[in-house]
Parts: structure tokens; sequence; C-alpha cells
């Protein structure tokens, strides 16, 4: 996060009056939300408990406080009594969202309230830090290298780590800057297009080799023909 904080000035002092667009891939480091989230999952079903909780709103738009006048965290039911939405007998997690995987939308008090507006809209701490400057951020998708150029660079500057490091802590520590300025910046933007060329073929309806050989035959391409299938 701290890299993120650094570089959004960097480049509002570099491109002033522009609105940036940071891309990340799926790492859990990514993904991670701040220490005072609204994450149901985090939260006790009953009083107390050391996390501490930003304050939510109820559907009439109405602050919420997440903690009793002492300071201890509410706890899921007491949240939920305030809102009207509490049930008597419910768990405070079911073995289904245990797992992330529930099929009903009242199972549980950590489900029900999973899905409140202000729950469900919590976003993680670098898409927050990024958005509140103004500025836009993308994830993409899990399992799919092809349509995240990173990779293709870091695999160009790992091959250059490689090469010339002496496997060395030190040396990998001096070598780390180097390898990553060994990556010209055209040769970024053609791994761009490439990524791009991918996202294209998807769009089309191609799969796996298809989309494979589709970019492949097109790589001197900005996209693929609308007739790619039928070639």
């Amino acid at each position: 996060m701290d890299i993120v904080e650094k570089a959004i000035p960097i480049f509002e002092q570099k491109y002033p009056d522009s609105i940036g667009v940071f891309a990340f891939d799926n790492a859990t480091s990514h993904a991670a939300y701040a220490p005072n989230a609204l994450i149901a999952h985090h939260m006790n079903l009953n009083p107390g408990g050391k996390k501490k909780f930003k304050d939510g709103f109820k559907s009439d738009g109405e602050i919420q406080s997440m903690h009793l006048s002492d300071g201890r965290p509410k706890g899921i039911k007491l949240v939920l009594e305030e809102r009207g939405l509490w049930k008597k007998g419910l768990k405070r997690i079911c073995s289904e969202c245990k797992i992330h995987l529930p099929t009903k939308n009242d199972c549980c008090a950590v489900r029900i309230l999973s899905l409140q507006l202000d729950f469900a809209a919590q976003k993680p701490l670098i898409q927050e830090i990024i958005e509140d400057r103004g500025h836009k951020v993308i994830f993409y998708p899990k399992f799919h290298c092809g349509l995240n150029f990173i990779e293709q660079f870091w695999g160009a500057a790992k091959q250059f780590m490689r090469n010339n490091c002496d496997y060395t802590f030190k040396g990998l520590e001096k070598m780390v800057p180097d390898a990553l300025n060994s990556v010209p910046l055209i040769q970024i933007r053609k791994y761009a297009r490439r990524s791009w060329r991918f996202m294209d073929a998807y769009k089309k309806g191609l799969k796996g080799i298809e989309a494979l050989y589709a970019v492949k035959k097109y790589k001197s391409h900005r996209r693929i023909p609308n007739n790619v299938i039928n070639v």
C-alpha cells in the first residue's frame, strides 16, 4: 500500500488534471481490506472483540456506529436488531458461508449483514486509496495470465535477473531495479497490445487454442478481425 500511496502523487505531478487508471492482478495483498473495514465475517455475534470497525449506515441512510458507548464492538446481533433484521434462532454463521458458498440470503447472521448496502459496498484498501484521490482501478481476472501484460513484463525482468544475478541476497537487491529498467517501454507496450488481442479474441467467442492461434496470427494487428472464426 505504501508503494501505491507514493506512486499516486508522482503520477499527479507528471500528469496534472488527469485521471489515472491503475491496474492490478488478483494477488491476496491487493484484495486486503482496511483494518476497520465493514466485513461481517470479522465480527462476533455478541458484543466484544479487539477489532474496531468504521461506522455503517442503515437502509434509510442513518449513520450507525458499530461500537457501544464503552468502545466495545456491538456484534452482529445488536447491529441487526437496530436495523430490524434480527431473527430468533439465527446462528452466527452457517456451514455454507464458512466456505463462502452460500445458497440462501437469510441462512445466518453473517450472511444477512454481509448483504446490507454498506457491508456489500466495502472495497479493498488499495481501491479506496486510489478512488479517494479521484482515480480509477481495475483488477485483472484470476487464472488468465494472457490478459495481464504485467505478467509478461515480470517474465522479461526475471529473465534478465537469471542472466545477470550472482544469486546472493545482496545481488538480488542490487539487480531488481536494473532488471525492471531492462525492459524498454516499447516492449511493454507490445505486451499490452498482446493482452488487448486476447481480450478481443475472447469477446469474439474464441477459447483456448483458438484464442492463442488468433493472437499469434494477427500479432501485427491492434484487434482480431470479426471474421476470424470463419478464417
